[in-house]
């Protein structure tokens, strides 16, 4: 994986068992409201650390470990690249569907929220641009990571950390030109 598609998978489908997020208790439901309050917030302010914050360990790891970078190192790419190698970049609005999201419970007894996700972002090269898909919301504990799926090999690497998603088909996010 190049560094440049590391960058993107983490910069940016559902079946299976599945139940409406009512399903979750009321501190986790609350809990995951809150976050995806503070993913939108980091995502419409460009803040690239608040970004990477809300992104999974596990799945951070792997990426570094593929990229050949220690996590601390990924993280300052992470940041640097977000922040000064890309711009013209971002996203005017973000809407996670919290009311429409379905649970997944995996293979593996862990309970993830399956958030249909919007955003209208603009870069450079084309413009503005709708991207529609699901979030993966995956906990730990008390707090909420979250996934976007940008494109299969991004996909490929969050089933490698979290196999039991591979039941859960997903998809990657489409983007259509937007006015």
């Amino acid at each position: 994986m190049t560094l440049r598609s590391a960058f993107l998978a983490l910069a940016l489908g559902t079946a299976g068992a599945s139940a409406e997020t009512s399903a979750i208790s009321d501190p986790a439901r609350s809990a995951l409201e809150s976050r995806a309050a503070e993913m939108s917030r980091a995502l419409l302010a460009n803040d690239a650390a608040a970004i990477y914050d809300l992104l999974p360990p596990p799945l951070v790891t792997e990426v570094a470990s593929a990229t050949g970078r220690t996590v601390a190192e990924f993280r300052l790419l992470f940041i640097d690249n977000l922040m000064n190698n890309r711009p013209g970049t971002g996203v005017a609005e973000h809407r996670l569907d919290l009311a429409a999201a379905r649970l997944f419970t995996g293979d593996d007894g862990v309970v993830y929220a399956l958030v249909p996700t919007s955003s209208l972002a603009f870069d450079p090269y084309r413009g503005r641009f709708r991207i529609e898909g699901t979030t993966v919301a995956i906990p730990s504990g008390e707090t909420w990571h979250f996934f976007t799926i940008s494109d299969a090999a991004a996909m490929a690497q969050l089933v490698a950390v979290y196999p039991a998603l591979a039941a859960a088909s997903l998809q990657p996010v489409t983007l259509t030109p937007a006015p």
